[in-house]
């Protein structure tokens, strides 16, 4: 597997981890079908781990392909963010609140090799 784990402070949610692939490509379509297979098994390792770490009792996972779909950064990646009871007034609030902006604060990054 060649992908990247990043994890960004968010202050809507307490963290919000980015999953990528380390090949650079813009869009979701661009991917090769053995890089789209390990960036979701990469995605549901992660998932899980952050569900358990955060005590989370759910979590949103998204990808934003395209800019009319939000995307401000030229490299796929997949959003994995803890959800907790009563985190959002309404649970669809966490689109209108824009948490999912592609702003990389990096705290930690690391090349899988699973």
């Amino acid at each position: 597997m060649n992908l990247c784990v990043n994890t960004a402070i968010n202050l809507k949610v307490q963290q919000d981890v980015l999953v990528c692939p380390l090949r650079v490509v813009e869009r979701f379509r661009d991917l090769r079908p053995d890089e789209v297979a390990d960036l979701f098994t990469t995605t549901q390792r992660i998932a899980n781990v952050i569900e358990k770490h955060f005590r989370a009792s759910s979590l949103t996972i998204a990808i934003q392909d395209g800019p009319e779909a939000g995307q401000t950064v030229k490299h796929v990646h997949v959003h994995v963010l803890p959800r907790k009871t009563g985190d959002f007034e309404k649970n669809d609030s966490i689109y209108d609140e824009h948490v999912f902006i592609d702003v990389f604060i990096v705290t930690k990054a690391f090349a899988t090799s699973m």
